[in-house]
């Protein structure tokens, strides 16, 4: 009993660490920009901030993903 009771509790304490330091922000002041490459076609990384440094995508072609498309 005691071993499952620290078993739960160490995945626990594992989930909660690893869900506390994947809170990513972006400051919107020193962002470059965003490319988020979800575009599925195309040679255009668009930019998703504001800035518009929109970006040509060369060498690599778009193949179809688990989700949507990706690069290789």
């Amino acid at each position: 009993m005691y071993i499952k009771i620290s078993a739960v509790f160490c995945a626990a304490l594992t989930f909660g660490l690893c869900v506390s330091l994947s809170n990513a922000q972006i400051d919107s002041d020193k962002i470059v920009g965003i490319w988020l490459l979800d575009e599925t076609a195309g040679d255009t990384a668009e930019d998703a901030s504001e800035n518009g440094f929109n970006g040509t995508i060369t060498q690599s072609d778009w193949v179809k993903g688990k989700v949507n498309g990706l690069l290789i």
